[in-house]
């Protein structure tokens, strides 16, 4: 089976509001907990230009907070879906290898890691944004419209995880800034190191 296929068994949502992915057994005689998956709010913290205040957007599997900086020209998320995973796919190794396969999805970077001893896979993406944004993106946050005429840099840092038990999730938790510079900057990696320790923490440990 080629990546690509298998890519979209693996995340059959394939987008990214709380998720709870839980349920009792179906072998009365397994013992595996699975906790449920919960992305928070990030805490407020002002700096970089911005107020720190993070807005909840709807997003399918998971859940999306966004911060803006001036207008829609600089705008900063922290988001964390999931999705069940292809029979084939039994742990993480089977996950990582599965990613490292083929470059054409586009992520870069792809580096294991631990996070509080659970493993992790790295991974960086970058692209071009052009245009006004998303449709009532800026009317729901209260802010200036981009210009439609300028092109935007969109880079994206975040992990993969497997999460065991009864129903194994495939899990992306991430960030990702949109602004003309294309940098994340070191304010927010930290600020989504800590939320993504936190998440660990609670749903993987």
């Amino acid at each position: 089976m080629t990546l690509r296929p298998l890519f979209l068994l693996l995340m059959a949502a394939a987008a990214a509001g709380f998720s709870g992915c839980a349920a009792p057994p179906e072998d009365p005689n397994a013992t595996a907990f699975q906790a449920p998956l919960i992305y928070p709010a990030p805490v407020t913290r002002p700096g970089g230009g911005g107020t720190g205040k993070w807005a909840p957007l709807p997003r399918k599997d998971g859940s999306e907070y966004v911060q803006v900086i001036g207008d829609l020209e600089d705008i900063v998320s922290f988001y964390g879906f999931s999705s069940a995973v292809a029979p084939e796919i039994k742990n993480f190794d089977d996950m990582a290898a599965l990613m490292v396969m083929d470059s054409s999805l586009g992520f870069r970077n792809l580096e294991r890691g631990q996070i509080l001893g659970v493993p992790v896979l790295w991974f960086e993406k970058t692209a071009a944004d052009t245009g006004p944004g998303a449709p009532g993106l800026a009317e729901l946050l209260k802010v200036k419209p981009r210009r439609s005429d300028a092109v935007y840099k969109v880079r994206t840092r975040g992990v993969f995880l497997f999460q065991p038990g009864p129903q194994p999730r495939f899990v992306t938790i991430a960030c990702a800034r949109t602004s003309a510079h294309g940098e994340i900057g070191a304010l927010y990696e930290s600020q989504f190191r800590a939320w993504l320790t936190g998440i660990v923490e609670r749903c993987f440990l």
